[in-house]
């Protein structure tokens, strides 16, 4: 105060009072499960104070409070310090959200001398359907061979996953794999593992031939779903025949392969099929004579219906057929077994039917067979004996002197004559040159060929 000559001073307390600093939201994320969000968030103060910014909320990843000193050196504000020295700061968060819903979002901004302001919300996190792999995308096999299908679907978000399996003629088959490992996904889970991936499997085998189709569908707990779909084609197989067995009544001991004529054959043969199909057997007896097919149901009773994949597989039956040959010579059967999807394979089983002449060279074969034993033992009137069965059976062949060399040849040859004499007899005459030489030969060897 003065009055022109004289000045006074009086001093008076001013309250200054501190104002909290002001939050306004640039930025309030809306995104997918799994990706990053970003929050940004304005800051003011009129002072000139510290501030620090503190973010929480649902979902992870919000990161520890930031602090804004005054002092662009960082040291802490002064209290007091009356300097005006406005702030304006802007703060940015990221976060992850593994399940889709609506989750809460809080900020909160403090200065150094207690001012504070919060500020809270919701923000929006949308689902994801998951992603899905399959091998192998197409298959083709052969009928009553098992295929399996693998997959693995991946799902950005912490949700659980469903796979439903749908072959053609079934099954349906599902199978649920949870995010913890225990039990169902709650609603609004943000915090569960992500990205989550879960790998599945399926098998079918069908019985018979056939393009069928298998589809696969992999949900979310939310809902989001990714479908597959592919083709299997099933390729029909041959049957395989076989002729087991061929017998004859005829009480004879016949060498394998070979038979009588005029009486019946009985022959036995089988057949496999690898899938559910009929199997009709046809015979073929080589003589220009053929059976009937018969055919032998999958399910016993009725034709198979096409697809049958679902019959008994793999398939067998028996077939039996009887035939008589009426002329002596070598046959080959042949037994034909088709299956109902046009599958043909054949089978061979060569015969020989015996003539009367096969008998008699039959007879000779084992005649000298007892010869050899005859000679074996020195006994010659059991050879002698011998000799005259098979000249006999020589002759009903039609050779009149069967024992009559034609030609008749010694080896070693030096010094040897060898001559046919009483039709059945060999006279031999050694040469000088053989005088001294006989204790060194202990076998001459004769060459007796006729007809």
């Amino acid at each position: 105060m003065t009055d022109g000559d004289l000045t006074d001073t009086e001093q008076a307390p001013i309250q200054i009072t501190n104002v909290a600093p002001s939050v306004s939201l640039n930025l309030i994320p809306s995104g997918d499960e799994g990706s990053l969000l970003t929050f940004e968030a304005r800051i003011q103060d009129p002072g000139s104070d510290d501030l620090t910014v503190a973010w929480s909320g649902d979902c992870t990843g919000w990161s520890a409070p930031t602090f804004y000193p005054n002092d662009p050196s960082g040291t802490p504000d002064p209290f007091p310090s009356p300097d005006v020295n406005p702030r304006d700061v802007t703060d940015t968060q990221s976060v992850t959200c593994g399940d889709d819903g609506s989750f809460m979002w809080s900020v909160h901004a403090m200065d150094d001398d207690g001012g504070a302001t919060t500020m809270e919300g919701t923000f929006s996190v949308n689902n994801l359907p998951p992603s899905l792999a399959v091998a192998p995308p197409s298959v083709s096999v052969s009928e009553a061979t098992q295929v399996t299908l693998q997959a693995t679907a991946s799902d950005p978000g912490s949700d659980d996953l469903t796979f439903t399996w749908s072959w053609d003629f079934g099954p349906t088959e599902v199978h649920a794999f949870y995010n913890d490992g225990v039990g169902p996904d709650p609603p609004n889970s943000p915090g569960g593992a992500y990205p989550f991936v879960a790998s599945d499997s399926s098998a079918r085998t069908y019985g018979d031939d056939c393009v069928c189709s298998v589809s696969l569908m992999v949900k979310d707990d939310d809902g989001g779903m990714v479908a597959y779909s592919t083709t299997i084609t099933v390729l029909n197989v041959a049957p395989a025949p076989s002729i087991d067995s061929a017998t004859q009544d005829a009480g004879k001991n016949f060498p394998a392969g070979r038979f009588l004529p005029f009486l019946p054959i009985n022959f036995t043969g089988s057949a496999g099929d690898p899938g559910s199909d009929d199997l009709t057997f046809t015979w073929d007896f080589g003589d220009g004579a053929t059976s009937a097919g018969t055919t032998y149901y999958n399910n016993g009773l009725s034709a198979d219906p096409f697809p049958s994949v679902d019959g008994g597989f793999p398939f067998t039956a028996k077939d039996l057929a009887s035939h008589s040959y009426r002329a002596a010579g070598d046959y080959v059967v042949k037994l034909t077994v088709k299956d109902d999807d046009g599958g043909t394979a054949t089978a061979s089983f060569p015969i020989h039917i015996t003539s009367p002449d096969d008998l008699k060279h039959e007879a000779i074969k084992r005649i000298k067979a007892l010869k050899e034993q005859a000679l074996a033992r020195d006994d010659n009137h059991f050879l002698d004996e011998l000799d005259e069965s098979e000249e006999e059976v020589w002759e009903s062949l039609g050779f009149e002197h069967p024992f009559h060399p034609d030609a008749v040849a010694a080896l070693p040859a030096n010094d040897v004559t060898a001559k046919a004499r009483d039709h059945d007899k060999v006279r031999l005459t050694l040469g000088p040159s053989w005088d001294p030489k006989l204790p060194s030969y202990r076998t001459l060897r004769l060459t007796w060929s006729n007809g």
